[in-house]
């Protein structure tokens, strides 16, 4: 099972392991929202590479 960490522009969130990405984000917007910038500048690390991460919608 991956291992997920979220990049923030000011900080790393430790997501843990789940089957999928998006197990992971959903995971992140359910958990850790308070921690996640209102930008929308966000990057998921899986393995050794780091994605960008687009957000639409209204976040919780």
């Amino acid at each position: 099972m991956p291992h997920y960490r979220l990049h923030t522009p000011d900080q790393t969130i430790d997501l843990g392991d789940f089957d999928t990405a998006q197990e992971a984000l959903e995971s992140a917007v359910s958990s850790q929202s308070e921690k996640i910038p209102v930008d929308g500048s966000l990057e998921l690390q899986i393995g050794d590479d780091w994605h960008a991460v687009d957000i639409e919608g209204d976040m919780p």
